[in-house]
């Protein structure tokens, strides 16, 4: 057994690479998609400057976003307790991101979800990771809510709230592709 151990790291390598094409490969209609929708609504009046700043970020990150993924592991303790500890987060962020229009909250909503797709398939360790941490630290901010000011949050709305906020404040650590190159 032990004579195929240097085989093993080479075995392991080809399929990561192979995986991580073939990922790319499956996701490749969604990105078209994002560029699309995106495009579509950012045209849109109705949308505020903090939602067309996210819309902004989801088309640039759709080729892949590793260092906005390591920022998010990084930031989600400090953005815990900061959602924890100021009362008002939830209810700024919550405002800031509002959109009355049901349908372009809905053409919203399926492109961040197309995004988050895109983005497991160009980083699926990474954001392995940032969902795990989630998981961590969800419960303890909504918890820690519900005993500091007697709110109840919904999982949903308090990951979308953290999300977009890590999201904005980690914008500056991506170049996007075109200016990377």
């Amino acid at each position: 057994m032990a004579q195929f151990y240097p085989l093993l790291i080479p075995a392991v390598l080809i399929f990561l690479a192979w995986s991580s094409r073939r990922l790319k490969r499956v996701v490749q209609p969604l990105r078209l998609k994002i560029a699309v929708k995106g495009e579509e609504l950012l045209a849109e009046n109705n949308l505020s400057d903090s939602v067309k700043e996210q819309i902004h970020l989801m088309l640039d990150t759709a080729f892949g976003a590793r260092r906005i993924l390591l920022a998010s592991l990084l930031a989600m303790p400090f953005f815990s307790i900061i959602a924890l500890l100021n009362r008002r987060f939830f209810e700024n962020a919550e405002r800031e991101f509002h959109i009355s229009d049901l349908a372009l909250r809905t053409e919203y909503e399926d492109l961040d979800q197309a995004h988050t797709i895109v983005m497991f398939a160009n980083n699926p360790i990474l954001s392995t990771l940032v969902c795990a941490e989630f998981v961590v630290f969800l419960p303890v901010i909504m918890a820690g809510r519900m005993i500091l000011y007697g709110t109840v949050l919904s999982p949903l709305s308090t990951a979308s709230v953290l999300t977009r906020a890590i999201d904005q404040k980690g914008r500056y650590l991506h170049m996007p592709q075109s200016k990377a190159a």
